[in-house]
């Protein structure tokens, strides 16, 4: 299926948490939370579909905090330890600029407060992509001291924590 939809044969609703994307014959459902992502991730107007049609997409979102309503996740973090933070900080606390952490994968040593697996994958990052985290502030391993990224070569103890202010509210 396209990504794309015709305005003129097109009808996004978007229920609770869950977007509901249709064009006749057709139905997606996104995950809860994601919706946001999605609907940015879709291409730019307008694209051609699979069926050879010309269609434009119309993505209409009401991406409300759910936890803080009024607080923009990606200016600040809603818990102590940020893993769902999605702002662009890429410096630490230090002045050090993060790097990549797409280039880090398979180089992390865990501390004791987390577990022993690779954080460094898909679903630890709440952008959901290691690519779309890019080298922004991010806490994969969910442990309890905070936002981090690394700041070296591929050494696993070449890492800085991130200061992102706590949201009020």
């Amino acid at each position: 299926m396209a990504f794309g939809w015709s305005i003129a044969s097109a009808l996004l609703v978007f229920v609770g948490t869950s977007v509901v994307a249709q064009r006749p014959g057709d139905s997606v459902i996104f995950a809860p939370g994601d919706e946001c992502r999605q609907c940015r991730s879709l291409p730019r107007n307008p694209v051609c579909g699979s069926d050879g049609q010309t269609y434009i997409n119309e993505c209409i979102l009401d991406c409300q905090n759910r936890q803080k309503p009024g607080v923009d996740p990606h200016r600040c973090r809603l818990t102590p330890e940020g893993t769902e933070y999605l702002g662009r900080q890429q410096t630490t606390r230090s002045g050090k600029r993060c790097q990549s952490w797409a280039r880090h994968r398979g180089v992390y040593t865990p501390s004791a407060s987390t577990n022993f697996r690779d954080p460094i994958n898909d679903r630890n990052f709440p952008d959901r992509s290691v690519q779309e985290a890019s080298n922004y502030c991010r806490n994969p391993d969910k442990g309890d001291t905070g936002l981090w990224c690394y700041v070296g070569n591929r050494d696993p103890f070449d890492f800085d924590r991130c200061d992102v202010p706590l949201c009020r509210g």
